[in-house]
């Protein structure tokens, strides 16, 4: 299991290694409970032995910690910061480190918790970028009602700086949010060590998935986005899954119809083998969706009838898929529409034969097929109107030997 050790000295701080395996939850960690209107922690001194938790409530005015290390509980008022140091009272891990269960609640009647979040503890280390101890996190239900923005993602929010969360494994957020907007923008982006995420089972109102996992290297549980959470997505998931190198199963949402980007949305999932995308309609911007999926095989657009109005942008979209050897695509395409196929296939070393659809279009198809070393069958349509350029558009494919 991989820990940072910082280097006080420098900010050039290292990332964990990517573990590939699934996730098992060390036998020497303290328990923590799920438990409703409650956040509880677990924390370790393998980093930093401090810590800062920013909280707000509803319908009351304070909320309390119970630190674990043997003081008393600690009240604080609704929009404060509680800080500690830890100097005593944890529990020894094999590892090496020393951890306390971290309990945030409220005691009156009527009072929950809208917001609780770790922050740097800047009386104690201002290091941007610092990484922190926190290796589990679970929200109760009736937790966090303002949602999930950048909750845990690294040092580039504002002040007080988040701290990066490299030894973060586990989270389990509330099982509902009713909140609206881009509840789920950069919430875990840059939890290099992350391994196993439970997501709410319901979310209707989230707008967009921008960035959400991004740069979490280590993520190999499998992930369920909100099932319920569908016609409110009117943003993107660009970069959404941007370098989850480990995951091999994602299920999103059923339907998709108003989604409007999902550029670089799984870019470098490299254990990705096959995923369901439901029709997007709304969509414009594919570009570089499954680039550099390196062990992604195939895929079938079930439906790719696009509403919305301007340029389809597909280029790069499956650039660098070294393992991609099938594609399906429907006999036709909406009508009218116009396609950026820019290296759409360019370094997909698998894919031997591609039929498109027989009333395509498109502006560029530069470097659509370079470096398609086994490819030896394309059909294209028979005339594309605003087609300007197909350079290198079959550069390197020795096997293809004509183009009906």
């Amino acid at each position: 299991m991989p820990f940072i050790i910082p280097n006080q000295t420098t900010t050039a701080l290292q990332k964990p290694i990517p573990v590939q395996s699934g996730w098992t939850r060390p036998a020497d960690w303290i328990t923590i409970t799920d438990t409703p209107n409650e956040v509880q922690f677990l924390f370790c001194d393998v980093s930093l032995p401090s810590i800062a938790i920013e909280g707000s409530v509803s319908g009351g005015s304070f909320w309390w910690v119970d630190w674990g290390d043997g003081s008393s509980p600690t009240q604080y008022t609704t929009g404060s910061t509680a800080k500690k140091v830890f100097t005593s009272g944890g529990t020894p891990s094999v590892l090496g480190y020393n951890m306390w269960k971290i309990r945030v609640y409220c005691v009156d009647a009527g009072t929950t918790l809208t917001n609780t979040k770790i922050v740097n503890n800047v009386d104690y280390f201002s290091l941007q970028g610092a990484p922190s101890g926190l290796l589990e996190a679970v929200y109760g239900d009736g937790t966090q009602s303002v949602g999930f923005y950048a909750l845990f993602a690294g040092a580039t929010s504002p002040a007080p700086y988040v701290p990066n969360h490299y030894n973060l494994q586990y989270v389990k957020l509330p099982s509902s949010c009713s909140a609206s907007g881009a509840i789920f923008d950069y919430t875990f982006a840059s939890c290099y060590g992350l391994r196993k995420i439970v997501m709410p089972v319901s979310a209707p109102n989230n707008t967009q998935y921008i960035e959400t996992f991004r740069f979490c290297y280590s993520l190999s549980e499998p992930l369920v986005l909100p099932q319920d959470n569908t016609t409110a997505i009117t943003g993107g998931f660009n970069s959404c899954f941007a370098n989850c190198a480990s995951i091999t199963s994602i299920t999103l949402p059923p339907s998709l119809p108003n989604v409007s980007n999902m550029a670089s949305a799984f870019n470098v999932c490299s254990s990705l083998t096959t995923i369901d995308i439901p029709a997007t309609p709304n969509c414009l911007n594919y570009n570089g969706m499954f680039a550099n999926c390196r062990n992604l095989q195939s895929y079938e657009f079930k439906t790719f009838d696009i509403t919305a109005v301007g340029l389809i942008n597909i280029g790069s979209m499956f650039q660098n898929c070294p393992s991609f050897s099938y594609i399906k695509l429907p006999s036709t395409f909406s009508v009218g529409k116009t396609f950026d196929m820019a290296n759409m296939f360019a370094s997909c070393g698998s894919l031997d034969s591609v039929v498109f659809p027989s009333n395509m279009d498109a502006t560029t198809m530069s470097a659509a097929f370079q470096n398609c070393y086994s490819l030896a069958s394309v059909v294209l349509p028979t005339t594309m109107p605003s087609l300007t350029t197909m350079a290198t558009a079959f550069q390197n494919c020795q096997n293809l030997q004509s183009i009906p």
